[in-house]
């Protein structure tokens, strides 16, 4: 039997989430959790961002300037 597609992104799904556990354990903040900026704050760690703006939610509190910024702050905490 060999591997299908499947397979192997399940693997890398597997090897990634090995990597973002150690990383955390290693208290590196990989801000896979945030929120962003609502005129009426639902979750207190909206309260104070400005439109456009998002903030983590998965540890270090970080604001970053827009979704894209927040992208690439995952991008380098997860895959560099």
């Amino acid at each position: 039997m060999g591997f299908t597609d499947a397979d192997i992104e399940q693997a890398e799904y597997e090897r990634i989430g090995a990597h973002v556990a150690q990383l955390e354990g290693a208290g590196v903040c990989c801000h896979l959790s945030a929120v962003g900026y609502m005129p009426e704050p639902f979750y207190a760690a909206q309260v104070g961002l400005l439109p456009g703006e998002v903030r983590c939610t998965d540890g270090c509190g970080a604001t970053f300037a827009s979704e894209d910024a927040w992208q690439d702050a995952v991008s380098e905490a997860v895959y560099s």
